[in-house]
């Protein structure tokens, strides 16, 4: 989901000049690569210093940006808390933070790099959107939606799902419900 999501940010991107990618020491993947070496200017990697890359966002944000800030899910909110909250949910900026391998994708890698409650954390930021795509076409989606929807958003990913789970969603993505199919006695409605 990764690679989806680094090519779907670069056609994005290519078209839209206010947007910036702000990395944590992460080699850029797939498309993040291309636009790395075409567009310079606005990819920015901070090293080892996830508080610096969301605090540089905030910046990129107040300056009329869209900056998301990209690295794996426990460095994306996890260690820079702080200003996740003070300088981007709480002036209700449009930083994007990309967390890539939510949950136990990096298991091997062990408990610092869990994710395991980062949804429950970040819904209880003030502002802040969640937006956790299944498979690489909701990847595509979400990463549009990104764009669109106000104020701060944590686009929790997996990292390499290669095939779809879920038939095409509809052309409105955020905020809604979507029943995946009808059961015999309940419903379990799926929020997107």
């Amino acid at each position: 989901m990764r690679n989806t999501f680094a090519n779907a940010f670069y056609e994005i991107a290519k078209r839209d000049p206010r947007l910036f990618l702000v990395v944590a020491d992460i080699s850029p993947v797939a498309s993040a690569a291309a636009f790395q070496k075409e567009y310079p200017e606005r990819f920015v990697n901070v090293g080892v210093a996830e508080q610096v890359m969301v605090g540089v966002a905030a910046g990129l944000a107040l300056r009329g940006c869209i900056p998301f800030a990209y690295t794996i899910a426990t460095f994306t909110i996890y260690r820079p808390f702080e200003q996740v909250r003070v300088d981007c949910a709480y002036q209700n900026l449009p930083v994007r933070l990309v967390g890539i391998g939510g949950g136990v994708t990096y298991s091997t890698l062990g408990g610092t790099h869990h994710t395991q409650e980062d949804i429950a954390i970040m819904s209880a930021v003030p502002n802040m959107s969640i937006i956790a795509p299944c498979d690489p076409a909701e990847t595509v989606a979400a990463t549009h939606a990104c764009i669109q929807v106000p104020g701060p958003v944590y686009l929790r990913l997996g990292k390499a799902f290669r095939t779809a789970r879920l038939p095409k969603w509809g052309s409105t993505w955020h905020r809604n419900l979507r029943r995946q199919r009808e059961g015999q006695r309940q419903s379990c409605p799926l929020i997107r």
